[in-house]
């Protein structure tokens, strides 16, 4: 069994085994991190189930090996509803992660595990291009929206 269908059948009483096989998944060069995001608007229910629904995408995104977020109740101020949500994401690698950082934008992500990330020349390359290709993607909607 890869450490995928591991991370698949895992039921939420498997914290231990959860733990082992995040530790073998970094062995490997997964990267653990927690992203924080954030939503906001004029319905209590919407602001909330918009950010369930998030962190539910996110954990169905290439390269997410495991994925688990706390949705934190809105609050109200001014009429309207603001409400904060911390992911706990493993992902395959860490262009996995920086990929998942260009697509949703965290308002916060904190590297948790490995303590040392090593690229070879060909995965910074690829994280490179990553950011590029978002970039100029971004650019151009913005230009087509604005000319």
């Amino acid at each position: 069994m890869g450490l995928i269908e591991s991370f698949l059948g895992l039921k939420n009483e498997d914290e231990s085994k959860l733990e082992h096989l995040i530790q073998k998944a970094v062995e490997k060069g997964a990267v653990l991190c927690t992203m924080h995001f954030d939503a906001h608007g004029k319905n209590k229910e919407v602001v909330e189930n918009s950010l369930v629904e998030f962190t539910n995408q996110i954990s169905k995104s290439e390269g997410v090996l495991y994925a688990k977020s706390l949705v934190e109740k809105a609050v109200e101020e001014n009429g309207l509803y603001s409400a904060i949500s911390e992911a706990t994401i493993l992902g395959e690698d860490f262009n996995a992660l920086l990929l998942l950082a260009i697509r949703y934008g965290p308002v916060a992500i904190e590297l948790i595990e490995p303590r040392v990330i090593k690229m070879d020349l060909e995965q910074a390359q690829k994280a490179l291009r990553a950011v590029s290709q978002a970039t100029q993607e971004y650019t151009n909607y913005i230009m087509e929206r604005s000319l």
